[in-house]
């Protein structure tokens, strides 16, 4: 038992091994009738069935029925829309249902409905050629073939439901040929003008099909009536159709109860028109029920939970070094990045941390999109102190001898600073220059930024290249001839010179030879 206009599955058993066919019928009925379990949306009680057919299986055959009743409900349908298929927490979306409540039905059981007609002509009340269930609305006449409404208040909308067939065979059940064929049309004037709402092609309906065809705006008045009309057909008995099971429904949800789920992520579940925040992908379900019966449909909205940047703090960089810089999502994975301008960074712009160059003074901008497109800005401002230093002066001794070292500094952002000299980390002085001792030590000079935390230095070593000699000692020769002098040092790679050389064979080698 289900209500009128509920879609339900079909669910079929084969409890036999094996490669099916499916036939099911009436076969206009069903979203797909070849498949297992097709949906059906009932508007009358009767027998459905399926005939299954072992592929392979010469003459296995099974078929099986079922009675499906059909209840009261007068809700032709029910559909639903959003402001926005992905939400941006913390914005929202607008949800919004139309429930379309029938105003006027026609199964042409025992005649033309006098509260659904006002006028028709070359038609005939009979089942010839097929219905949907009893008798249909048969075209056939000689001079006119038309079907008019009354006048309807469909003023907030709406839509005209029917199943239509064009006959493709013989009398009397004559084919339509190209060009015969039957408009839709509508009229708010009753009747005097009538302006196309569809054209419904010959040979596009050779079996029932169901056609759900909104009311345009321009006929949403409180007087709208509408006709089914065949201009063009050869004659009597031929070029026919049939309409079955006529519905006229407006958009009014007068009566009805409703509610939204998940109740958790909308205002209010009981409204038409609720604001939905969704934080993940989620399907919204809209019930609504008259009386026992209950309809549902539902919307997927893309929802992307709430997040903010965690960006490095506006910062000085002291120039020339290079300073890195990040920020971070506080929820949600698959970001991608962007670091603008781009001729502020000296690596990649695209990754959650930076290289931001140091003679910068303006802002970083960094953009950061989820996989859903909701993104997130955020800046950081860089200023930048430039100075440059290096120490200059003597850096080799020799015992005995001293030296000056001297900074040399280039102050482009006028940097107001302090001067420290360092021996071996030692304080040693704060002037712009200092006089060192003949020693081997390592020297560093620090500036330091009277109004920021940037310290620069440079270092330098100065070398004693100290080192002794020995001639060897005093000697008493009988024969000079021959003799080798003993002379010894400590130098590395030194050069030589001994005096009195017009006694030596090489007075330029430390061991000459007399």
């Amino acid at each position: 038992t289900v209500c009128m206009f509920n879609t339900v599955q079909m669910n079929l058993n084969v409890s036999s091994p094996g490669t099916f066919e499916y036939n099911w019928w009436p076969a206009y009925l069903y979203d797909d009738p070849t498949t297992e379990d097709p949906n059906i949306t009932v508007q009358e009680s009767g027998w459905d069935g399926v005939t299954v057919s072992n592929v392979g299986g010469g003459c296995a055959v099974g078929s099986d029925s079922v009675y499906i009743h059909v209840i009261g409900g007068a809700i032709e349908s029910v559909f639903l829309q959003t402001s926005a298929n992905t939400v941006c927490l913390p914005d929202s979306t607008l949800l919004s249902a139309s429930v379309n409540q029938l105003i006027g039905v026609d199964d042409f059981g025992g005649g033309l409905d006098p509260n659904l007609w006002d006028d028709a002509d070359g038609e005939i009340i009979s089942a010839i050629c097929g219905s949907v269930s009893g008798d249909a609305l048969y075209f056939n006449g000689a001079i006119n073939r038309y079907a008019e409404t009354s006048d309807f208040d469909v003023s907030n909308g709406g839509s005209i439901g029917f199943y239509i067939k064009v006959a493709t065979g013989s009398a009397p059940c004559d084919d339509a040929e190209f060009g015969e064929d039957v408009f839709l049309q509508y009229s708010t004037d009753g009747g005097t003008n009538w302006i196309p709402m569809a054209t419904l092609i010959e040979s596009s309906y050779p079996s029932y099909t169901y056609l759900s065809i909104p009311i345009p705006i321009a006929g949403q008045t409180a007087n709208t009536r509408f006709r089914w009309v065949q201009p063009v057909f050869s004659g009597f008995d031929e070029d026919v159709w049939m309409l079955d099971n006529v519905s006229i429904s407006t958009i009014n949800a007068t009566g009805l109860n409703f509610t939204w789920a998940p109740a958790g992520l909308v205002d209010d579940v009981n409204s038409l028109s609720p604001n939905a925040f969704p934080d993940t992908p989620t399907w919204f379900v809209f019930e609504v029920s008259q009386g026992a019966c209950q309809y549902t449909d539902s919307i997927f909205v893309n929802g992307n939970p709430e997040f903010e940047l965690n960006t490095s703090n506006d910062t000085t960089t002291c120039s020339p070094e290079q300073l890195l810089l990040s920020t971070t999502p506080t929820a949600g994975t698959g970001y991608t990045y962007l670091w603008e301008p781009a001729s502020f960074i000296s690596s990649s712009n695209l990754t959650s941390s930076v290289q931001a160059n140091s003679a910068i003074n303006d802002y970083l901008y960094v953009t950061v999109t989820s996989p859903l497109g909701c993104f997130q800005k955020d800046s950081v401002f860089l200023s930048s102190v430039e100075l440059e230093l290096e120490i200059t002066g003597d850096t080799i001794f020799c015992l005995g001898q001293s030296g000056l070292l001297s900074s040399s500094i280039t102050n482009p952002s006028n940097v107001a600073y302090d001067l420290q000299w360092l021996q071996d980390g030692v304080p040693y002085g704060n002037g712009v220059s200092i006089q060192i001792g003949p020693q081997t030590a390592t020297y560093i000079l620090e500036v330091s930024d009277l109004n920021s935390s940037c310290v620069w230095s440079d270092t330098i070593l100065a070398e004693l290249n100290d080192f002794s000699v020995n001639a060897g000692p005093d000697t008493t020769l009988c024969s000079l001839l021959g003799y080798v002098l003993p002379g010894s040092t400590s130098a590395q790679n030194p050069i030589f010179g001994w005096s009195n050389s017009q006694f030596l064979n090489n007075a330029n080698t430390l061991n000459s030879s007399l």
